[in-house]
Formats: C-alpha cells, structure tokens, sequence
C-alpha cells in the first residue's frame, strides 16, 4: 500500500528558500527562486517579490500562494528537488 504524497510543514528559511517537509519523513530545502523567474507572469508577478512571497500557505498537502492557488507546482517535482 502506498500513500499518496503530502506536504506536512513549510518553514521559510531566507529570500526563496522553504524548507519543505513530507508525509514520508523527508525534508528538502527548496530554492523557488529559479521557479518563480520562470512561471510567476502575469498577475502572479505580485508573489515574485519577498514580501510576498513569505505568505504561502500548506493546503490540502501542498505549497500555494494565492486564495485560489496562483502559483502551485507538482509535489513529486519538489520533493525531488527539480521543477521541469
């Protein structure tokens, strides 16, 4: 039996980094940086700057900035620590 994976904490650490920590007892400081260059356009440049940025939130097993999850990316991606 395998359990679906789940995003348990998130710890801000400095700039872009969040320390993430999954339901399978790991942990990884992720750097955003690179990702949010990358696909925050349009009207979700305003979660490119650091102020904003600090107010993620864990929901539903995820990282999300924005009410209705602005910005989000694939769990199996982050817990490997590559966003393609």
């Amino acid at each position: 039996m395998s359990i679906s994976l789940e995003i348990t904490k998130a710890i801000h650490v400095k700039e872009y980094k969040v320390e993430l920590h999954f339901n399978d007892n790991s942990k990884r400081v992720f750097d955003f940086q690179e990702a949010f260059d990358k696909y925050a356009k349009g009207d979700c440049t305003k979660w490119r700057s650091r102020r904003n940025f600090v107010r993620f939130k864990v929901v539903q097993g995820n990282i999300v900035w924005g009410v209705n999850w602005d910005i989000v990316f694939p769990l199996y991606q982050l817990h490997n620590g590559r966003i393609e």
